[in-house]
């Protein structure tokens, strides 16, 4: 338990001392064609199901612009979950 406070604690430290990256930033350093692609994918998965609702621009773009840290705290949580 003391473990995941700590792990807790340094994360936050580090969100606010360093400017935080998002995930959408480090897959376009990684390979923006395949973000490209997957936009593509949600839009046109979104026309064949006739949804009405703009998925891409008010769901994923959010979920994308999440600092990738906060992202390495959950899954880091959820490895040391007992």
């Amino acid at each position: 338990m003391l473990v995941k406070k700590v792990i807790f604690i340094l994360f936050l430290i580090c969100l606010a001392i360093y400017n935080p990256i998002s995930i959408a930033e480090i897959w376009k350093k990684i390979h923006v064609n395949s973000l490209i692609g997957f936009q593509k994918l949600i839009e046109s998965s979104a026309f064949i199901y006739k949804i009405n609702y703009d998925l891409w621009f008010n769901l994923i773009v959010p979920i994308l612009n999440i600092p990738a840290l906060i992202l390495v705290l959950i899954i880091s949580l959820l490895i040391f979950k007992k």
